[in-house]
């Protein structure tokens, strides 16, 4: 019998590790994000030591209570993060077009729930506010997702995610949301 209790309190004990280690990344997005929401109010600082991200920007999505930091570059760490502007693309604002892209499983679930008409708000460092509209939205592979440039180069912005958004591992293709200024 004190074996089958030891063996109880083994699997009761590893149970819980494995339970804690669950925690452990909802606890690290919890905390990034806020180091984020610091670093975007000190106005783009390096969120911690060694960071290779910078927030640059604040989206939201009023209809649906989304807020986001929008991190300076699109590298492997910064998207474990945040979404993050594709680097060769344009700041939000300037004319031509701004790629933000993000991880489907993450920060960019919400992409599917927009809607036509749906408005963006974009608070830069310095506090300007930028307004977008959601043009369109549409699925693409993921070697044709670059964008098309109006004519006009107005200001514009392309949300990119991978599809499914609802399916994990590989796929070979894109989600984008299309929005142009309403400034």
């Amino acid at each position: 019998m004190p074996a089958a209790i030891i063996l109880v309190k083994v699997f009761l004990c590893v149970g819980a590790f494995i339970s804690m280690l669950g925690l452990l990344h909802p606890a690290k997005a919890l905390l990034g994000q806020m180091l984020l929401e610091n670093a975007f109010k000190a106005g783009g600082e390096q969120p911690w030591p060694g960071a290779d991200l910078r927030p640059i920007g604040k989206l939201q999505f009023p209809r649906l209570g989304i807020q986001k930091i929008i991190l300076n570059n699109a590298t492997g760490q910064a998207m474990a993060w945040g979404p993050a502007i594709l680097g060769g693309t344009k700041f939000p604002g300037s004319k031509g077009t701004t790629i933000i892209v993000g991880h489907r499983d993450s920060h960019m679930t919400f992409l599917k729930d927009l809607k036509k008409g749906d408005l963006l708000k974009f608070r830069t460092l310095n506090g300007k506010q930028l307004r977008f509209i959601v043009n369109a939205k549409r699925v693409v592979g993921k070697t044709l997702w670059l964008p098309i440039v109006t004519k006009k180069l107005q200001p514009e912005i392309i949300l990119v995610t991978c599809w499914p958004i609802e399916k994990e591992g590989p796929t070979d293709k894109r989600f984008l949301v299309h929005l142009v200024s309403d400034n």
